[in-house]
Parts: structure tokens; sequence; C-alpha cells
């Protein structure tokens, strides 16, 4: 009987060890942390950014669009580490508008550039994060982006301005102990 006892025991202390493994983690999303919110947000690819491609604007932004979206992909822990990754995933677009462009000094042209970084941040009390970008960017002046009167070959006149558009993926991880 004694045995037994002891099997039981053993089964019991196994069991509770195996579920405090795969328990769920007790943490906030990685997704939600300020570090990785605060380096996505659409201002950095805006003209003055620290991801902002293509030099000085020519006015002011408008028309913006789409969004950076940060998507928690996994939380798992491992004993007392908490191991998380996010999917950092969006396309942006804005209008640059300015004025006195007008088609003597117009001319449609198209720039295409891309940059990546990273960034960690951390102790080993608290943790460490760190994101990982790729961003691609299109400048783009159209044919009709220009004030004033119709002039040499160009169409109609609809206003100066300079369109943007990003591509933006990367990754966030974090590694803590829990």
């Amino acid at each position: 009987m004694k045995p037994l006892r002891r099997l039981t025991n053993l089964l019991a202390a196994c069991a509770v060890a195996a579920a405090a493994l795969i328990q769920p983690a007790l943490a906030a999303e990685l997704a939600q942390d300020p570090f990785i919110t605060d380096n996505a947000q659409r201002q950095h690819y805006e003209p003055g950014g620290k991801y902002h491609l293509f030099g000085d604007p020519r006015g002011s932004v408008s028309d913006r669009t789409g969004k950076i979206n940060i998507i928690q992909d996994y939380t798992h822990r491992m004993g007392n580490l908490l191991i998380q990754q996010a999917a950092i995933q969006g396309n942006l677009g804005y209008t640059v508008r300015f004025s006195g462009h007008g088609y003597e000094e117009h001319a449609p042209f198209d720039n295409h550039a891309a940059d990546s970084a990273s960034e960690e941040q951390g102790n080993v009390d608290d943790g460490f994060t760190v994101y990982r970008l790729n961003w691609e960017g299109h400048e783009h002046h159209p044919a009709d982006a220009y004030d004033g009167p119709k002039g040499s070959d160009y169409p109609d006149p609809t206003g100066a301005r300079d369109e943007y558009t990003y591509h933006v993926n990367g990754t966030a991880r974090s590694i803590k102990l829990n």
C-alpha cells in the first residue's frame, strides 16, 4: 500500500508542476507596451519624423489615411520566464499641400526609398524589449499637382501637392522574469 501512496503523491506533484508550466502568463500584452506603441506612431513617417524618408516638406500634411497595427503573436510562459512577440504592420498615406507652384516650375516625379531600424530597452529586473521595423516609402508628385492656369502639356491643375505612401512591417519581442 505504501508504494501506491508514493506513486500517487509523485503523480500529483508532477501534475501540479506541469500545470504551473502551462498556466497563462499574468502580464500586460507586448502590443500595449508604451515603448512599442510610441515607436509605431504614424507621425514618425511624416515630415520631421524619425522614419520620414524624403527630406524637408514643401507644405503642410493633410488627407491622412491608414494606420499601423500592433498584433500580439504569442505570449508564452516557461517556468518564471515570460516571452512575448508582436507583429507590427501597416500602410500609411498622406498628402503635403503647398502653393505658389505654377506650371513653369512644375515637373512630375516619383521617388522610392526604404530603411529599417531597431531599438532595445530594459534591464535584468524589468526584462528586455526590442523592436525591429522595416519600411518602404513612395513620394509621388502628380502631373496635375500645380497651381494657376493650365500650362505646357500637363493636365488641368488640381493644386500643388506631393503624395506619400508607406508600407511598414516589423516585430517586437520581450522577455522578462515573471
